[in-house]
């Protein structure tokens, strides 16, 4: 019998563990796997959102925009915005709310792209976590050679879009810890390594733990309820299903297209910022199946029941390597990344670090997500401590040995895409200048992600927000300076 190659079998493998354990049946309303997992569904009922929205109308300028949080400043300086894409049930979130239902990958398949395609983009599925750029990520970007003082630790305007995004968000600490959050950061006090609660953008001190969904709640203070709110009650128009395929020119105009506990222990702060951080993930029954390892349907049925009992760690990474992003003959992005040893270093000292600190929270078994090998460890209950310890030292230097070896085993996500448009002092080598306006096209300004000059390190969402928030209060500026002179100008 012909062998399945590697990436075909992972493709294969986590749509089928992905179908099977998040469809819900029609007829009664559930999935017949939930029960057994000891999983509590999400409901179908509609979320607290932007509600009626105002019929689009004819503007004599109009702004067309992807990220969402600078079009209050836009429509309160007197343009006419509109903006696109929404959808709230949950049973159809991954579907309708992630970009090709949640199975983008990288061109060969190695590492799977979650990213946001909603009203909302990516702040309506983000997990709440909500960190300030690093101080060494600013100081970074201000100097040579992307020399962008604008974003450095001494610019007030990036300062004070932080400050006023942090206050709309109503980011702060005080969550209800959960079980498994609560255990990682019991773990990593018994190693004395850094733990601490992850600021969140919501309004309740206990999550629903359904963030990746949207929000069950509605607590959650994504763009959809907050930034998108200001816009609609200011008169913005909103336009779902949109994509912006081209930017039109005219004359000498231009239409502009615009989670409960971590550690930074391994992220190597101190030493640039190039490392790994540890947090917890949020966790549903598609995902947990399509990346646990397996080594036949009872194994891996087996393995999903005692998940009921475990506690997951995520490992976030701040890559030091590049890649590209290109575009097939339909249009669709065609994305090329692996990691650098560097970065592979890196995402084995938090792998280490998650699994010391699982082990010191009293973990009886710890395994990682790996297709082609049994990437796991048992710990005896009767054993001494010296012998619990060997085996979990012997367990380390076995990962280590291995590293993110086949290809195609270890289960890799990228959750936070960045730096495809960056932002920079020369467009020898940036997409875009300190204002956001692309270097080729006068007024055409980007303020998303994709302005990282290099990865964020953290939870990108308020790094995004701010950019952006700079982005629209300097293009606000310059339009009200603009009209201002045009209309001097008429009355001489």
């Amino acid at each position: 019998m012909k062998q399945v190659p590697e990436e075909a079998y992972k493709g294969l493998k986590g749509l089928l563990a992905a179908a099977i354990l998040t469809h819900i049946d029609p007829a009664t309303g559930t999935n017949p796997c939930f029960q057994a997992l000891g999983y509590s569904q999400g409901d179908r009922l509609q979320e607290q959102g932007l509600g009626p929205l105002p019929a689009a109308a004819e503007a004599a300028e109009e702004v067309l925009c992807s990220a969402t949080v600078h079009v209050p400043e836009l429509v309160a300086a007197g343009l006419d915005v509109q903006v696109g894409d929404m959808s709230w049930l949950e049973g159809e979130s991954h579907a309708e709310m992630y970009e090709r239902a949640g199975f983008l990958a990288t061109e060969d398949g190695g590492i799977n792209v979650l990213a946001g395609s909603t009203l909302g983009g990516g702040t309506k599925i983000n997990w709440t976590a909500s960190l300030r750029t690093p101080e060494h990520v600013r100081r970074e970007w201000a100097a040579a050679p992307h020399n962008l003082e604008a974003l450095g630790p001494d610019s007030k305007a990036f300062s004070a879009s932080l400050d006023a995004v942090c206050s709309r968000l109503g980011v702060s600490t005080g969550t209800e810890m959960s079980g498994p959050n609560a255990r990682l950061l019991q773990g990593l006090e018994a190693l004395g390594a850094h733990g601490e609660e992850l600021p969140r953008n919501c309004l309740s001190k206990k999550c629903s733990a359904y963030c990746n969904f949207g929000c069950r709640s509605g607590h959650k203070q994504s763009s959809d309820v907050t930034w998108l709110v200001d816009a609609v009650r200011m008169g913005a128009h909103v336009l779902t299903g949109m994509e912006a395929q081209r930017v039109l020119l005219e004359a000498n105009d231009s239409t502009g297209v615009s989670m409960g506990s971590y550690s930074r222990a391994a992220a190597g702060w101190s030493e640039g910022g190039y490392g790994a951080m540890v947090s917890v993930p949020a966790a549903h029954p598609g995902l947990l199946g399509a990346i646990c390892p397996d080594s036949s349907p009872g194994a891996l049925k087996k393995m999903m029941l005692d998940l009921r009992d475990g506690s997951g760690c995520v490992i976030f990474t701040r890559d030091s390597g590049s890649g590209s992003v290109g575009v097939d003959g339909a249009g669709r992005p065609v994305i090329r990344y692996w990691l650098d040893k560097t970065t592979e270093k890196h995402l084995f000292d938090g792998i280490e670090l998650a699994v010391r600190a699982l082990a010191a929270a009293g973990a009886c078994r710890i395994l990682l997500p790996n297709n082609c090998l049994n990437w796991d460890v048992r710990f005896d209950p009767e054993a001494a401590p010296e012998a619990r310890a060997a085996t979990l030292e012997a367990f380390i230097a076995q990962l280590r040995r291995r590293g993110v070896y086949p290809k195609y085993g270890l289960q890799l996500l990228s959750a936070h895409q960045m730096g495809s448009c960056r932002m920079g002092s020369s467009p020898r080598s940036s997409a875009v200048d300190a204002s956001g306006q692309c270097w080729q096209v006068a007024g055409l300004y980007v303020a998303d992600a994709s302005l990282f000059p290099t990865p964020s390190g953290v939870n990108p969402m308020i790094t995004v927000y701010g950019l952006a928030h700079m982005v629209a209060s300097g293009i606000a500026q310059r339009w009200k300076a603009a009209k201002k002179a045009k209309e001097a100008a008429a009355k001489q």
